[in-house]
């Protein structure tokens, strides 16, 4: 993928406030996009819960039934993700890379 694509187009990007919006607004302004946003307002009522508000994680039942455990922590998940980020800004080769990264996870859950 040529990232320097970007650098200086002028791009329009509908629902930027989203989630998958904001990232890729970020993403656009890191590469060098003019970047002009539009969004609707949120209704002033809203009828329907935020999902965040109904999620409950929970990984007792899981752990409890599967005998199963996490193998990384918060921080080290966080690190892999931001370190992914940051290659596919850098252009790396993604697959390669998306590989190289499950392989070496495979290679310490199996010594563990």
């Amino acid at each position: 993928m040529n990232l320097s694509f970007w650098r200086g187009k002028r791009v329009f990007l509908t629902g930027h406030t989203g989630f998958k919006g904001e990232w890729i607004s970020l993403w656009l302004q890191q590469l060098g996009a003019e970047l002009t946003g539009f969004a609707l307002q949120p209704p002033a009522q809203p009828n329907q819960q935020h999902e965040a508000s109904l999620l409950r994680l929970d990984v007792s039942k899981a752990a409890h039934r599967l005998a199963w455990r996490p193998f990384l922590n918060l921080d080290a998940g966080l690190q892999l993700t931001v370190n992914w980020a940051r290659a596919s800004l850098e252009g790396q080769g993604m697959d390669a890379y998306t590989r190289t990264q499950i392989n070496e996870y495979q290679t310490r859950v199996a010594v563990s």
